[in-house]
């Protein structure tokens, strides 16, 4: 599900990196809550970062992948990769409530799309999703009036002062009367959701993985022995969570354009620092060149 945009406050500007930060440090001020939207790269490798505020603080970044898949970021990762280049820019405006949902939309999981919905079969899915403490993005349909919803803890999430951010409804009568009609006459829904105690296994998970992330940049493999590898140093190797006897890692590696590159072997060797070797032929896969910054993570069992 693409994330809902709310309110915008500009799309698509092309921003300098320190224009970027004079506006950061602006929404800080204004207590923003929502959230900026930060594109680099051209319309066949583009990367799409987030960063939700919530009252002019950063409350979370995420990536977001081509196909609209969420990964929990880091702060300082998202705003190295506009550091050179600039971005192009949208801001979008949301209230401190669904910033709180949607800011963890990394955790949520595609449960239903566009599956056709009975009726009084609504309302048991929203007497589960109470019972659940359900987080949600949901969309209504019923003919040919569709609405979006966001839910926290089983309920949707309503607004004194409006009716939209956006494409999201959050006028409390009206989600009602929404509800209500398709309660009695059935519909379609969509919907990508978690229960507040999966998502607190998740956010675990999340986590574990952004701790071993690294950065490193990117050298050419060199020599007649070994070039054909991947190689990371060793002390990066063993600062990973994996088996002392382990010669080699699988990795995932992302590019400054946000492509990921699954499941890459990766072996250890000696004085190479905080850089990644990597030979010529995954360079030109990667897109990448020498001195390139990629992201580089283990592949762990859970």
């Amino acid at each position: 599900m693409n994330l809902p945009k709310g309110n915008a406050l500009f799309e698509r500007q092309f921003l300098t990196s320190g224009d970027i930060k004079i506006l950061m440090d602006n929404l800080s001020e204004q207590k923003f809550s929502g959230y900026i939207q930060l594109e680099v790269g051209d319309a066949s490798r583009k990367w799409r970062g987030v960063m939700f505020y919530s009252m002019g603080l950063v409350k979370t970044a995420i990536d977001v992948t081509h196909v609209e898949n969420y990964k929990l970021l880091r702060t300082s990762v998202l705003i190295n990769k506009i550091k050179q280049a600039g971005a192009s820019v949208s801001v979008y405006i949301l209230s401190p409530k669904l910033v709180d949902v949607l800011s963890n939309i990394h955790l949520l999981s595609k449960i239903y799309d566009k599956s056709p919905l009975k009726k009084k079969e609504l309302r048991k899915m929203l007497d589960e999703a109470e019972e659940n403490m359900t987080y949600a993005v949901v969309e209504l349909s019923a003919r040919g009036n569709t609405n979006l919803l966001v839910m926290e803890q089983g309920h949707f999430v309503f607004d004194s002062f409006a009716d939209y951010y956006g494409g999201i409804l959050v006028n409390q009568d009206k989600i009602d009367e929404f509800v209500d009609f398709l309660v009695r006459n059935g519909g379609t829904i969509s919907m990508s959701a978690a229960a507040q105690a999966d998502m607190k296994a998740k956010e675990l998970e999340a986590n574990r993985i952004i701790e071993n992330e690294r950065e490193l940049m990117v050298k050419k493999a060199g020599g007649m022995f070994g070039a054909n590898d991947v190689k990371i140093d060793e002390s990066v190797f063993r600062s990973w969570p994996i088996p002392k006897q382990s010669k080699f890692v699988m990795v995932d590696i992302s590019s400054p354009t946000g492509f990921i590159f699954s499941n890459i072997k990766c072996v250890p060797a000696k004085n190479i620092g905080q850089a990644i070797s990597l030979p010529d032929s995954h360079m030109k896969q990667m897109g990448v060149r020498e001195n390139d910054t990629l992201l580089v993570r283990p592949v762990l069992q859970q």
